[in-house]
């Protein structure tokens, strides 16, 4: 079985071998451990309450929280915000075919926390002379849905993060994060963090009237070793910005679609060829896929045939 995180980039050369979170040290040794950003925070400050900045090699991160709603209604919410040095990325659930560090949550460590429900932004595509990944440059904001064990108690979020960045060279980081969850009514957040939750794909069924979905999952062909599976997408207005990202369970390896039509017209269609071990992985399984284009973002969860 073929999984996606087993593919990584080490110095600009491909291997196979899991990329340990220990090489961190290593890395650190040759560039130095902390190193002030040159990078200006694109996102600025928020009204809210700000956990510390964490600083690493070429990228910075912190926790962010408040609420979104008023009154009694209001409910908490985090923000994961990682900024990078201009030029480099870091990666969505599934980092595409050339391979890449989805990132880690970890919340063990927090107070009074029932569930933290991290949510991705719609991610691109980022061609690279090696292959394709899906991702994030510059700089991403992941909003977080909160949940508390008791209502009346503080929940204070401490965060173990894992990801990993890339440029010329790929380098694991982690951080570790925290931030109490303010009062509800005494903080509110920016408006630009308010937007981030704008920016996660919607379910089907909660589309707004801008954004993308998928219209169709052609019945897959079979060409000799290969089996190709079509995607057709509907859009509002035109389809030039369309794009196609699939997920499937358990890490198992699915490629990212390759477009087949460049039609200005309101509907793209899309592709993937597998081998044949790769298809019996994936038949039978429920898959993932989100649209995205200028206008909005969508999932969609089908089970391939």
């Amino acid at each position: 079985m073929r999984r996606f995180w087993r593919r990584r980039y080490v110095d600009g050369m491909r291997t196979k071998k899991n990329f340990g979170w220990k090489a961190t040290v290593l890395l650190q040794l040759a560039f130095g451990s902390m190193v002030t950003m040159s990078c200006v925070g694109a996102f600025g400050a928020a009204n809210a309450t700000d956990g510390a900045w964490h600083e690493a090699y070429k990228v910075r991160s912190r926790l962010v929280a408040g609420h979104v709603g008023e009154g009694a209604t209001a409910s908490p919410v985090a923000f994961v915000q990682i900024e990078m040095e201009p030029g480099w990325k870091t990666y969505w659930r599934n980092p595409g075919e050339a391979g890449g560090i989805p990132p880690e949550f970890d919340w063990t460590d927090s107070k009074n926390l029932s569930e933290a429900n991290v949510l991705f932004p719609a991610p691109k595509r980022l061609v690279d002379p090696i292959g394709d990944t899906v991702g994030y440059k510059d700089g991403v904001i992941f909003p977080v849905r909160i949940a508390a064990k008791d209502a009346k108690k503080p929940v204070v979020l401490n965060l173990n993060l894992k990801f990993g960045i890339c440029k010329e060279i790929c380098v694991p980081s982690e951080a570790k994060l925290n931030v109490e969850v303010p009062q509800r009514g005494t903080q509110s957040l920016a408006g630009h963090l308010a937007q981030v939750l704008e920016q996660v794909p919607r379910p089907q069924a909660q589309l707004s009237k801008s954004d993308p979905m998928l219209q169709t999952v052609k019945a897959p062909t079979r060409d000799g070793d290969t089996w190709r599976i079509g995607f057709l997408t509907k859009h509002t207005t035109d389809a030039r910005g369309a794009d196609l990202f699939l997920e499937a369970p358990a890490g198992i390896f699915v490629p990212t679609p390759k477009r087949t039509s460049t039609a200005k017209a309101p509907m793209a269609s899309f592709q993937i060829k597998v081998s044949q071990s790769e298809y019996k992985d994936l038949r039978g399984k429920t898959l993932r896929a989100t649209v995205v284009d200028d206008n909005g973002a969508s999932e969609a969860e089908f089970v391939l045939r």
